[in-house]
């Protein structure tokens, strides 16, 4: 007899060791007995696990930071300066004939990445109009520069990834010079013609620019793209009397906004 009760509690210590020890999910409807010493080795056990785990996770986000920064800083250590000439202006001028008006504009443009996806652009020329109509005929010349930037909307991928889609804003000013400009009017039995001429004049121009464009490499440092422009002049009283026909730079005189569009033709030098 004393066996089968020695056997009866071996049995239940068994029991009890193993239910301590077990790891198995508990279902519902089951009823749990929680000594203090279990909560406290499982405590131990979650807060353990819990600091493995955030160590982890801080390590992985501290060595993600840190690739990219390094990523960042590789890729911006590669410094450029690209050239370029606007193409669309020459062929406008070969494709367009007018035997009463002339315009004409040559523009270059330069812009030097600075970091973070900005560039600093800097653009210039010089351009030349004229009209020859039957009652009003005179030239204008004028040199122009602009200066502004364009901010890249595609993030660069590495060090050879330098395609463009970008928005950015210009101020531009332009030194005009108008000739003395020949009139007459019509006929008439009372007065007879009138001819007369309005005095040249020295004029300056400034205007604000918002663009939008692109540049893709198609070779080695060898880029093509295009801008749009809205342009806004900010002097609009300065040519009241007569305004300049054209405007190498802007557009017509006469316009307070412009829409423009240019056509680049660029290369790029690149140095660490």
């Amino acid at each position: 007899m004393s066996k089968y009760i020695i056997s009866i509690l071996l049995l239940l210590l068994t029991a009890t060791a193993w239910a301590q020890q077990d790891t198995t999910r508990v279902r519902p409807g089951d009823v749990l007995v929680v000594t203090t010493d279990s909560v406290a080795n499982d405590s131990s056990l979650i807060i353990r696990d819990s600091l493995e785990v955030d160590t982890v996770l801080t390590d992985s986000v501290a060595l993600s930071d840190s690739a990219r920064s390094s990523m960042i800083a590789e890729r911006d250590s590669l410094h450029q300066l690209r050239f370029g000439f606007d193409i669309s202006k020459p062929l406008m001028k070969l494709l367009t004939k007018d035997s009463l008006s002339f315009r004409e504009t040559f523009e270059l443009e330069v812009d030097f990445y600075h970091k973070k996806e900005i560039y600093l652009v800097a653009e210039g020329g010089w351009g030349s109009g004229r009209v020859d109509y039957p009652d009003l005929s005179y030239r204008t010349k004028n040199i122009f520069v602009k200066g502004g930037i364009n901010k890249s909307l595609l993030v660069r991928r590495g060090v050879t990834d330098w395609d463009q889609a970008f928005i950015g804003a210009r101020y531009g000013v332009a030194f005009i010079n108008r000739s003395d400009a020949n009139y007459e009017t019509d006929s008439n039995a009372y007065w007879g013609k009138i001819v007369g001429t309005i005095p040249g004049r020295n004029l300056t121009a400034h205007w604000f620019e918002v663009t939008a464009g692109t540049r893709l490499e198609v070779w080695r440092g060898i880029f093509v793209g295009w801008n749009a422009r809205g342009k806004f002049r900010l002097n609009k009283k300065a040519f009241q009397d007569l305004p300049p026909y054209f405007i190498a730079g802007y557009g017509k005189g006469d316009k307070n906004f412009i829409f423009d569009f240019n056509f680049y033709l660029s290369y790029a030098i690149r140095w660490k």
